[in-house]
């Protein structure tokens, strides 16, 4: 029987309209948890067979009001957002653990198998488990892959899980990391068994430096990380500081800079304001575990809603499944106000970190509790590539730096910038105007 809006209990079909900015989000709840004798339902991920291009809608599912002991499901689902026949992928009994709280999945076209990463849940872990599936969903085999730091340490994941990106060739990006330990991965081949460990790519030398912004940085935890127009988007839930779960927008590099060399890392930028409007945590209550998907005939934004989040108790893990239509120009950079920054540590920039510009007219810069005299030096180029490894094709912008703060203006900006200092600073913004 078809679950989710019609079941055995008659759980109605819910649209709530909600309206930010004079544009109106048609919501639409997928998966009521109740319909399938779950206390709660997340994680969603859409697929598209590759023969007959059936979609299939993959999520955990947990019976425990602690929301720990999650599996994963599969069912299939149509444009009308009904879901069928849905079937137990894995449990976490193959890894011998608690639960399995998130899904990812890649198409392996070599092997002919479906590769699903899954966070485990144990938020000391740094591992990642992986499920490899024939085209039937059927378990072949199972790996697990640890997550360390450019030091050596282990990557802080949580209950973040990670999200895998292919390329269109043999490699694929993992982004992976809880909060501001956010980081981003790759492998160079796919279709090698076992996988092989995956390297960190926002390293400098012996350490990394922090992937994502700060700027509504408050722990960053499950997400999703696609293409849009041939660019590199992450979809995130954070912890508002209001202590409410919403979802913010990040914007990376150019897919092709890195089909052609994956060892050159970036910056992500956010938007300054809001555009998943904070009108879906006020109205629906908490909300996260983002995917984007246009596989259902439309753009949609899945999501996990869970009102009950801060009650605690019995129902504080009482989460949903839900769909919004989405206007994809959330996911252009262009024409909107951006930032990238850090803070709360003191460094020395390295002059080599690249910071896409999207095309801004121009960007300010603003350095805080500058530790003494010195220089920074500004680096403008057409390409990250010249920037990360410091070739001649990079332009130089000079300034002195004589007190704790330091301010200026960069007009008709290059596509790609890096910062370096001689002095340790304790933090920076970028905000780029177009």
């Amino acid at each position: 029987m078809p679950i989710g809006f019609k079941s055995a209990i008659d759980y109605k079909k819910v649209e709530v309209e909600i309206e930010n900015a004079g544009k109106v989000w048609t919501t639409y709840k997928v998966i009521d948890p109740r319909s399938i004798g779950k206390v709660g339902v997340g994680t969603p991920f859409i697929i598209r067979d590759l023969d007959t291009s059936q979609p299939y809608i993959f999520f955990t599912a947990w019976n425990d009001v602690t929301g720990k002991l999650r599996s994963v499901y599969v069912g299939e689902i149509d444009e009308d957002l009904q879901v069928h026949h849905i079937k137990l992928v894995a449990s976490p009994n193959l890894f011998n653990v608690n639960g399995l709280n998130t899904v990812s999945l890649i198409w392996d076209d070599y092997n002919e198998e479906w590769i699903l990463a899954s966070g485990i849940y144990d938020s000391a872990t740094n591992k990642i488990a992986l499920i490899f599936l024939d085209k039937y969903f059927n378990v072949k085999y199972t790996q697990t892959w640890s997550f360390t730091l450019a030091s050596g340490s282990n990557l802080l994941i949580g209950d973040a899980g990670c999200s895998m990106l292919t390329l269109g060739n043999k490699m694929a990006l993992i982004t992976t990391g809880w909060g501001a330990f956010r980081s981003i991965y790759y492998v160079n081949d796919i279709t090698v068994r076992p996988l092989p460990t995956p390297i960190q790519l926002n390293a400098s030398g012996t350490s990394f430096f922090w992937w994502a912004p700060v700027y509504y940085n408050g722990a960053l935890d499950v997400h999703h990380t696609f293409l849009s127009n041939n660019g590199i988007i992450m979809l995130s839930e954070l912890l508002h500081n209001r202590n409410t779960w919403w979802i913010h927008v990040y914007y990376g590099a150019d897919r092709d800079f890195y089909v052609r060399n994956m060892l050159v890392p970036f910056k992500l930028v956010t938007p300054i304001k809001p555009l998943i409007p904070i009108q879906f945590a006020d109205i629906l209550g908490n909300i996260g575990h983002p995917h984007y998907t246009n596989y259902l005939g439309r753009p949609l934004l899945l999501f996990a809603r869970f009102p009950t989040w801060n009650l605690g108790g019995k129902r504080a893990y009482t989460h949903e499944i839900w769909a919004t239509d989405v206007d994809t120009d959330i996911f252009n950079p262009t024409g909107k106000t951006l930032i990238v920054n850090d803070d709360n540590d003191i460094y020395k920039m390295p002059d080599i970190i690249p910071i896409p510009t999207f095309g801004a007219k121009y960007a300010t810069i603003t350095l805080f509790n500058i530790s003494g005299s010195g220089t920074l030096n500004v680096w403008e180029s057409n390409s990250p590539y010249h920037l990360w490894n410091q070739t001649t094709n990079r332009y130089q912008n000079t300034f002195t730096l004589s007190g704790p703060y330091f301010k200026t203006t960069i007009e008709n900006v290059s596509p790609w910038i890096s910062l370096g200092t001689n002095v340790d600073i304790g933090g920076y913004q970028v905000i780029l105007y177009f």
